[in-house]
């Protein structure tokens, strides 16, 4: 893969880079990119959906 240490922003993906970013002790930003896919996916495993408006 590619180096991030020298940066302060890194970019992470999936649970082992949540993991490695939570040892480390960064804030965490989690961007839901297919959130319609995730809200079905939600909704099939028995989970309420609170739709939030766009305005």
């Amino acid at each position: 893969m590619f180096e991030q240490s020298p940066f302060n922003c890194r970019v992470e993906w999936g649970i082992r880079g949540a993991r490695e970013a939570t040892e480390r002790g960064d804030i965490i930003i989690i961007v839901d990119v297919l959130s319609f896919s995730s809200t079905v996916i939600s909704a099939y495993s028995g989970r309420k959906i609170h739709p939030m408006p766009f305005t």
